[in-house]
């Protein structure tokens, strides 16, 4: 079924009894998905709210942000290949998994960008290689632009570096209506996300298959209220970070390596990646044949070897 009719069920049974059943079923589902998923690292205060993250390993610092929908284990099937090698620290971005929400208006890319320099600095982190995935490039973009003396190198995997489009779907639509949203967060999560999120991972991870295990976590977490907000506030505010950014590409200064696949269905790697790679002038680009959006997931070997690159030109 259409996500905009199964949205249309369940504004109507809103108004009746199936409204509290929809409510006590969501909230049920989702205790669920965090008992059978609870957090897995640390928690520090910053900005009046605490932000989840794993610190593992010694070396060259590398901190990792995950995109507009993801949380720290996106970085799972490269983390214990770089903590043999590096001191890396991975963060669920704000809202997303189990970090607070930043106040609407102070969670785009410059108010996370203070946020992690703050909280970087309260872990004793200096020049860290700085890994932005998707979404997480312009975090990262913004960081290094921001704090030039701050940041060793730069890693952009398939990173939203020029254009930045909201999803086209109903679903979408409707969680950027007011009142269809606060609907569909209070009673329509589960039964409408979950069976719909195998189409947009399928589109991510294409021409790969979607990890199961990917999915599984993915339809049971986030599909929650803060994620789902999180996720919305990134993507309709990406096309204006994005704006302010690309003026200012040229004077970046710290060592960049960009990564993408070939076959990025997500995020056009000629529009974003390799123009990146064109307007700065200390950059190198690893290009994977074959591969889609995923790379952290089904070409790990490509993202480890970016932050090799990114690290030992920051050690140069």
């Amino acid at each position: 079924m259409e996500p905009l009719a199964v949205a249309l069920i369940v504004a109507i049974a809103a108004g009746f009894q199936g409204g509290r059943w929809l409510h006590r079923y969501n909230r049920a589902a989702i205790a669920d998905a965090e008992r059978r998923y609870p957090p897995i690292g640390d928690f520090l205060d910053a900005h009046g709210g605490r932000i989840h993250y794993v610190c593992r390993g010694a070396g060259v610092p590398v901190v990792l942000f995950h995109g507009a929908a993801g949380t720290l284990h996106d970085f799972d099937y490269v983390l214990d290949t770089l903590a043999s090698e590096f001191r890396v620290c991975v963060f669920d971005r704000p809202g997303h998994g189990y970090s607070d929400t930043l106040p609407a208006g102070r969670d785009d890319a410059r108010a996370q960008a203070q946020l992690f320099r703050d909280a970087l600095a309260g872990l004793g982190i200096a020049r860290p290689v700085l890994v932005g995935y998707s979404w997480g490039a312009a975090l990262a973009l913004r960081y290094a632009l921001d704090y030039p003396d701050e940041v060793g190198a730069l890693v952009l995997i398939g990173g939203t570096t020029h254009i930045g489009t909201a999803p086209r779907n109903p679903l979408y639509w409707l969680l950027r209506t007011p009142l269809a949203s606060d609907a569909l967060i209070a009673l329509g999560l589960v039964p409408i996300g979950r069976p719909y999120m195998a189409a947009p991972l399928g589109k991510v991870f294409a021409p790969d298959s979607t990890p199961a295990a990917y999915l599984e976590r993915a339809r049971a977490t986030w599909v929650r209220p803060a994620p789902v907000r999180a996720m919305t506030r990134d993507f309709h505010g990406l096309a204006a970070a994005l704006r302010e950014l690309r003026p200012r590409y040229p004077e970046l200064r710290a060592p960049l390596v960009v990564v993408t696949g070939d076959r990025d269905r997500l995020v056009d790697h000629e529009r974003n990646s390799m123009r990146i790679a064109r307007e700065v002038r200390d950059a190198e680009v690893i290009l994977v044949p074959g591969a889609g959006h995923g790379l952290p997931q089904v070409r790990p070997d490509a993202v480890v070897q970016a932050v090799r690159r990114a690290a030992a030109r920051r050690e140069a």
